[in-house]
């Protein structure tokens, strides 16, 4: 299991053998295509999006029912391994991912939709392991340099203080960080 989200009642589980929701103590495969590394909720809780190989999956979820769609209603490919996941305050979607790379994507008509892909590399101040969160409503990256935050203007990620120099400086790694 390498990541999971609470669905009302129920668990959902990212793990090497797809999406599966935890029933009485057992797994219950619902989509067993393609190791999930990581699973986080839209701004409105409608969708779920599953970082996967090669590919972001956005699934409907259906609040009242407690149910995920089996089949994912958006596909986005990408070459690396989706590590994380994260949607911050401006609907941005933040994908890390196993190599020195970061995509932002920006879904402009919707989650259902395809999305304007950036893909943010060195040049843009990603370093080596980066697992992006969103902390303040900002698009953060846990490093084993520290912490990092994106500036919109520079379109650069740069340390961030925001707990301390010691986050910004390398003294500290940083692997996951959640608000």
């Amino acid at each position: 299991v390498f990541d999971a989200i609470s669905c009302g009642d129920r668990i959902l589980l990212a793990t090497g053998k797809g999406l599966n929701f935890l029933a009485d103590g057992k797994p219950v495969p619902l989509d067993n295509t393609n190791t999930t590394w990581c699973l986080s909720f839209s701004s409105d809780s409608s969708v779920i999006l599953a970082g996967q190989n090669n590919m972001i999956s956005c699934y409907r979820y259906n609040k009242v029912k407690q149910s995920v769609e089996k089949n994912p209603v958006n596909i986005i490919e990408i070459s690396e391994q989706a590590r994380s996941i994260a949607e911050d305050k401006n609907g941005m979607v933040w994908v890390g991912t196993d190599v020195v790379k970061v995509y932002k994507l920006e879904f402009i008509s919707g989650l259902f939709s395809p999305p304007e892909i950036k893909m943010l590399d060195s040049v843009n101040g990603v370093p080596r392991i980066a697992q992006v969160s969103v902390i303040n409503g900002k698009a953060v990256l846990g490093t084993w340099a520290g912490l990092y935050t994106f500036d919109e203007i520079a379109e650069k990620f740069i340390p961030d203080t925001l707990f301390g120099k010691e986050f910004a400086d390398g003294s500290i790694d940083v692997f996951k960080i959640k608000e």
